[in-house]
């Protein structure tokens, strides 16, 4: 498992839809996930400190697990079939639970815990932080998540460090190349939904840019 940190909800693809985004820093590498519009109103709205007019489902299960002397330890996303991703709830009882990753992340803000995902998941569903994807989540977002700004600025510091971090970055290339050959259609049709084509992969200096996202089950 490798942790992840929430950096908010932007607005991708053809439709501008909403998708939560990933970073996993040890490896300056992003990830999203496009979650509906309920999903959406309720993570914007905390990223911004709106509580909901009415208990959400995340709410109801700390209440249960309170009534029942038990605790989430943290989350995590394990698996992905056909670009749907699903988490997992764990428990100080040991206990797991099924969760909807829009769900999980409600949850895991709300107790504060942390957010796991299985690497090879990460690995393939994810692309490297560079100039042209900061660019692109600054150019298709809009005042969607309280976290934009800082968000942006992380990532964009992270795109100037490359001095640093050339060495790890070549150390896991073929790594890397190896995850992504496995999920080459559903990446093809992340692509898509970024506006990017195979030829923004292999061409020209853009060579390192990769689109990236999936949904999650709603």
């Amino acid at each position: 498992m490798v942790e992840l940190e929430y950096l908010g909800l932007f607005l991708l693809g053809p439709d501008r839809d909403p998708a939560i985004v990933f970073l996993w820093p040890q490896r300056r590498r992003i990830m999203t996930v496009f979650v509906g519009a309920s999903s959406a109103a309720i993570l914007s709205g905390k990223d911004i400190g709106v509580e909901p007019r009415r208990p959400t489902s995340t709410s109801v299960i700390v209440d249960v697990l309170e009534a029942h002397d038990d605790a989430v330890v943290n989350i995590s996303i394990d698996a992905v079939n056909h670009g749907t991703f699903y988490a997992t709830i764990h428990c100080e009882s040991g206990n797991n639970f099924d969760i909807r990753v829009s769900d999980a992340i409600d949850l895991a803000l709300n107790e504060d815990v942390t957010i796991y995902a299985e690497e090879s998941i990460v690995k393939t569903w994810s692309v490297p932080v560079t100039a042209e994807v900061v660019e692109h989540l600054d150019s298709s977002n809009q005042a969607l998540s309280g976290r934009r700004e800082s968000s942006l600025s992380l990532l964009a510091d992270m795109t100037g460090d490359n001095s640093q971090s050339e060495g790890n970055d070549q150390e896991h290339l073929s790594e890397d190349l190896g995850d992504l050959a496995v999920g080459d259609a559903d990446f093809e049709e992340l692509m898509g939904h970024l506006g990017m084509s195979e030829n923004d992969l292999t061409q020209g200096s853009d060579d390192d840019r990769r689109g990236e996202n999936g949904s999650e089950d709603s």
